[in-house]
């Protein structure tokens, strides 16, 4: 799977590609690292490039054409690889087409992960740096990973990291990217994901868009039909949710249970769907038996901590995000 993950500064897509790699092997190309890379280097690029981030800049296209035409060229990437941060502009995304092309490799999915402007400045405007350890943690995000009292005080905010800052990186985004969007959009590439669900949401809807399995790590023997009717009502009932048909979305899901009662995932998208339809008792028992089923899923934890909140049960929802944070920590 070759994917291109599109998207705002601080729509998600850099955690939504952490879990495609923790899940699925692919390698993970993010043009944001490999410019922060360049910086810390101390070499002349690194320079350049520090000063176009600093003032809210993107880098010049011939810059980032490079850097991933390298990374394109090694070995690892045989498997499968996610680009995200590339291509910015429609003049990458054509020289990405033509670095494919040399390379003999077929793109798969173009996905973007579409969040409001407002909604990105409050997400960036709050997070905040350990200087000491280097972990973010974001101030006004309730539902985040917060800081311990004893780290809070030394906390820092990034230089890019500031509103106005932000704003320009968001004018300058859409200025030359919103293009892009469209560039892919009408080749009929493009797989548009709302990423104002809950992350859990977002990266459900971006597996089904791709076509990859979800429960691609369990041993289905191919003369096994039950299990292979249990992916596909899965991925059938994703999809119907992604289009909003709520109750078909869950007759699919409910038969998928009924083939493997702990089939965690499902269990999780049932209760995704009950919250979209606001049955927040059958949302909050769905997500307790996504727990029971994948009790090493943090984000079936998280996705646990926001029914209890949407009931009003705080301190379970605080001790569900907390063992959430504690498994993305192991």
């Amino acid at each position: 799977m070759q994917l291109v993950l599109l998207g705002a500064p601080g729509s998600g897509k850099g955690t939504q590609a952490k879990r495609m790699v923790a899940e699925y092997g692919l390698i993970h190309i993010s043009t944001g690292d490999m410019l922060r890379q360049e910086i810390a280097a101390g070499s002349d690029l690194g320079a350049v490039i520090e000063s176009y981030l600093k003032a809210g800049y993107l880098v010049p296209d011939h810059h980032a054409t490079s850097l991933a035409d390298q990374r394109l060229g090694k070995t690892d990437i045989a498997n499968g690889f996610i680009l995200d941060g590339f291509p910015r502009t429609v003049r990458q995304a054509e020289s990405l087409d033509e670095i494919l092309r040399i390379r003999e490799i077929s793109l798969g999915t173009v996905a973007l992960i579409d969040v409001p402007d407002e909604i990105v400045v409050k997400r960036i405007s709050g997070r905040r740096i350990d200087p000491q350890t280097g972990r973010i943690y974001n101030l006004g995000d309730i539902a985040a990973d917060q800081a311990p009292a004893d780290v809070l005080s030394r906390l820092e905010i990034r230089d890019d990291d500031g509103e106005e800052v932000i704003r320009h990186r968001l004018a300058t985004f859409h200025d030359q990217t919103d293009p892009v969007v469209a560039y892919y959009e009408s080749r009929g590439d493009l797989l548009r994901i709302d990423g104002t669900q809950a992350p859990e949401t977002v990266f459900e809807t971006l597996i089904a868009g791709s076509s990859l399995p979800r429960d691609h790590g369990d041993s289905v023997p191919l003369n096994a039909p039950t299990g292979e009717d249990k992916i596909e009502l899965y991925r059938t009932g994703v999809t119907k949710f992604t289009r909003q048909e709520y109750p078909a979305a869950l007759e699919d899901l409910f038969r998928a249970v009924e083939i493997d009662p702990e089939f965690g995932d499902a269990h999780q998208a049932i209760a995704h769907v009950h919250e979209k339809l606001e049955n927040f008792d059958e949302a909050l028992q769905a997500a307790k038996k996504a727990v029971a089923c994948n009790p090493e899923d943090a984000l079936a934890h998280t996705s646990l901590s926001m029914c209890f909140q949407r009931k009003g049960m705080i301190p379970e929802a605080e001790a569900a995000m907390a063992q959430a944070a504690q498994l993305q920590q192991d």
